[in-house]
C-alpha cells in the first residue's frame, strides 16, 4: 500500500508554536506519511472578525511571524521539522478547493469552529477529505466569567458560533471529524454516555463520529526523550494576563493591575527561592513577549521553548493554569496553584477542588509567605492524588484492570493509516 499524504491545517500564525510543541508527533508522521502539508487557513478565513471579536488579535508573537519576518520564520521552522514536509498558503478559498481536488490526502484540523472557518469546512465537506482532531495535552479549561455581561459576549463571540457548526454537521452541510483522539478521561466518559442516549437537539450530538482514548503528551515525551530529571529549580508557569480568550470578554487590563499583580508574584517567588534556597526560573508561552515579562521578573531569568525542559529539573512548580503542568503531575513534582489577582475566565480552583493541590492567595500576606514546614507538609499530602490526574488526564484509565502503555502517536498513526 503507497503511503497517503497527511495535510496539518492551522492558522500559519500558530504554526512555529504548534511544530515546536509537537515535534514527537511530527516525526512518526514523517516517518508514516509521504508528505506533510502545512496548510495555512490565515487567508481563508471569512466573516468572523468583522462581526465579532477577533479572539485571535492578542494571541500572537511576531517574532515568528510569516507575514513580518518569513525569513526568520522559515529559518526557525527547518530546524524543527522533517524533511519530507511542504507549507501550502493558499490565497483564498477557490486555490484551496483545487489543492484538495488534486491530492489525496487526509486532515488534522487546527481551527476554532466558528463562523470564520466555515468556508474552510465546507471545501473540506465538498471535496469528501476525512478530518481528524488531536487533543492529547491539556486539561482543557474553558474559558467562563460570573459576569452576565461577560458571560453574553462570550456566548455570542464563541458558544452560539460553535452550536451553529454542529447543526450544520448533524444536517450534512459539514463532515464530522472522523475521529478525535483525546487523553482526556471526562471528555472520553461523556462521549460514551452521549452514545447511549436518545438526542432529540442537535447541540447534544458531537460534531465528531468516534473518539478514541490515546495516552497524552506527556507520557509519550517520558517515554521517547531523554530529559534529565532533577531537583534544581522553583520553575514558575507564568500566565499571561492578557490571554485572548480574556481579552475578546473583558478587554485588556490596566497597567496598574498588572502591576500590582507581578509585584505580588515576584514577592511570592523570593520568599519560596529564599526559603529553599533554589534558583527561580520563569517559563513562559512561545507566543508570549519575552523582552516585556523579562521587565516584570527583573530578578529571575526567563525563558521561551524550554518548560519541559525546566519542569524535568524542578524541585517546585508554581504556575495559575498552563497546559505545561501535566509534566510535573507526571514526574510528581511539588506543584502550588495560585489564585488569580486579576479577572480571568479561567477556573484556577480546579486543581484544588478536584485534586487536592496547594492553592495559596497571595494577596493575603501569611499565604504568600507561607511558612516552610507547612508548605512542606500541604504539599506532600496533596501528592496522593497525583495518581487521580494521571488517569484522568495523561494515562486515562478506561478499564482499572487493564495499563495501557501504547503510546499515544501510535495510536493516532495506526488509526489515521488505516482509514
Amino acid at each position: 500500500m503507497s503511503k497517503k499524504n497527511l495535510g496539518i491545517i492551522i492558522d500559519f500564525r500558530q504554526l512555529h508554536n504548534y511544530v515546536s510543541n509537537n515535534k514527537l508527533f511530527l516525526k512518526k508522521f514523517s516517518e508514516n506519511f509521504k508528505e506533510l502539508i502545512f496548510i495555512d487557513a490565515n487567508k481563508m478565513q471569512k466573516g468572523g472578525n468583522s462581526v465579532f471579536w477577533d479572539t485571535e488579535v492578542h494571541a500572537y508573537n511576531e517574532t515568528y511571524s510569516i507575514t513580518k519576518n518569513r525569513d526568520n520564520f522559515l529559518e526557525n521552522l527547518e530546524k524543527l521539522l522533517p524533511l519530507n514536509y511542504k507549507l501550502f498558503e493558499p490565497k483564498n478559498l477557490m486555490e484551496f478547493d483545487e489543492f484538495l481536488k488534486k491530492n489525496t490526502i487526509c486532515i488534522i484540523t487546527n481551527l476554532d469552529r466558528t463562523f470564520k472557518n466555515f468556508g474552510i469546512f465546507f471545501k473540506l465537506k465538498k471535496n469528501k477529505i476525512k478530518q481528524f482532531i488531536i487533543s492529547n495535552k491539556s486539561v482543557q479549561n474553558s474559558a467562563e466569567s460570573n459576569s452576565l455581561s461577560k458571560k453574553l459576549t462570550l456566548f455570542f463571540n464563541k458558544r452560539i458560533q460553535q452550536k451553529i457548526y454542529s447543526l450544520l454537521c448533524v444536517i450534512n452541510i459539514f463532515n464530522k471529524v472522523e475521529i478525535r483522539f483525546d487523553s482526556n478521561l471526562k471528555i472520553y466518559n461523556w462521549w460514551k454516555k452521549n452514545q447511549k442516549q436518545k438526542k432529540i437537539y442537535f447541540w447534544k450530538k458531537t460534531y465528531y463520529k468516534k473518539l478514541v482514548p490515546i495516552n497524552g503528551l506527556a507520557y509519550d515525551e517520558s517515554i521517547l526523550t531523554n530529559l534529565e530529571i532533577s531537583n534544581d529549580y522553583i520553575v514558575m508557569l507564568d500566565a499571561n494576563v492578557n490571554h485572548k480568550d480574556d481579552v475578546s470578554v473583558r478587554g485588556l487590563l490596566k497597567k496598574e493591575t498588572e502591576d500590582k499583580h507581578y509585584a505580588l508574584l515576584n514577592a511570592h517567588l523570593e520568599h519560596l527561592s529564599k526559603i529553599y534556597k533554589k534558583e527561580v526560573i520563569v517559563c513562559i508561552h512561545p507566543q508570549y513577549d519575552l523582552k516585556k515579562t523579562q521587565n516584570y521578573f527583573q530578578n529571575f531569568k526567563v525563558f521561551k521553548h524550554r518548560t519541559r525542559e525546566f519542569i524535568y529539573k524542578s524541585f517546585l512548580v508554581v504556575f495559575y493554569d498552563s497546559s505545561s503542568i501535566i509534566d510535573a503531575f507526571l514526574l510528581k513534582k511539588s506543584i502550588i496553584s495560585l489564585k488569580p489577582d486579576f479577572d480571568w475566565s479561567g477556573d484556577c480552583t480546579i486543581y484544588n477542588k478536584d485534586f487536592g493541590i496547594v492553592f495559596l492567595d497571595i494577596t493575603k500576606e501569611d499565604e504568600r509567605k507561607i511558612e516552610e514546614k507547612k508548605l512542606n507538609e500541604n504539599l506532600e499530602i496533596a501528592k496522593i492524588n497525583y495518581k487521580k490526574f494521571i488517569n484522568t488526564y495523561i494515562k486515562p484509565e478506561i478499564d482499572p484492570e487493564l495499563d495501557n502503555d501504547e503510546l499515544g502517536v501510535e495510536v493516532v498513526v495506526k488509526t489515521i493509516k488505516e482509514c
